[in-house]
């Protein structure tokens, strides 16, 4: 099924009903001294609940969410939509991105249904932890260049992010990389459990909001 929204028009696949286990469950997958690395950038906090959405089994209904993404800007409709002027935190943000949506049916997914859409394994394309850094001249690797499993396009620039109800996923603003952070943790901002860091969204949520990329679920 297709959705007009804004000129857009959004795609839709299926997600099957199921209990799918969900969150950071990697450790076993990182080298040793990787997890020590990050230890050490989060110190006092863990990392895993730092950077990660927590390890949890979810039951969810099926769903159908969109196959590509447009920015929240593109999406709005800024001649009846004064967003700037209504919101000043990104769960007030995205209740009145929902009603909006709700006129044409959608909404944003929720952070389950984000991490269920992309797979559930470490990455969209499987375990594989690639080489390099994430960027084309840095890197031979291609596969978050290509569609995920249930056939989602997700953005292959780690300095941008996706909008899901109250979080910011799928990219890091850049941290890692403009942080010289060594390999491979800049990649690990592609998992799909990884969230932007609740802090810096307190402080500056415009900012990372700036050209973050919507996809929506289709309202039962």
């Amino acid at each position: 099924m297709t959705k007009i929204i804004q000129n857009h028009t959004y795609e839709f696949v299926d997600i099957p009903e199921g209990t799918y286990e969900l969150g950071w469950r990697f450790d076993q997958l990182l080298p040793q001294e990787v997890l020590q690395m990050l230890e050490q950038y989060t110190q006092p906090k863990d990392f895993r609940a730092f950077y990660f959405s927590p390890k949890r089994i979810v039951n969810l209904n099926s769903f159908k969410i969109a196959t590509t993404t447009i920015t929240w800007e593109d999406l709005v409709d800024w001649n009846v939509e004064p967003f700037y002027e209504q919101a000043n935190t990104i769960v007030a943000f995205c209740d009145l991105l929902n009603a909006y949506l709700k006129q044409f049916g959608c909404r944003l997914p929720t952070e389950d249904e984000f991490e269920v859409a992309c797979g559930g394994a470490l990455f969209p394309w499987g375990t594989e932890i690639p080489e390099g850094l994430p960027l084309r001249k840095y890197t031979t690797f291609r596969k978050h260049e290509l569609p995920s499993a249930f056939g989602l396009h997700l953005d292959p620039d780690s300095y941008k992010q996706e909008l899901v109800y109250g979080k910011l996923k799928y990219g890091d603003g850049g941290e890692a990389v403009c942080g010289g952070y060594t390999w491979p943790v800049p990649w690990l901002s592609y998992c799909p459990a990884y969230r932007v860091v609740d802090v810096l969204l307190q402080e500056a949520f415009w900012e990372f909001l700036e050209d973050a990329q919507v996809r929506v679920v289709v309202i039962n």
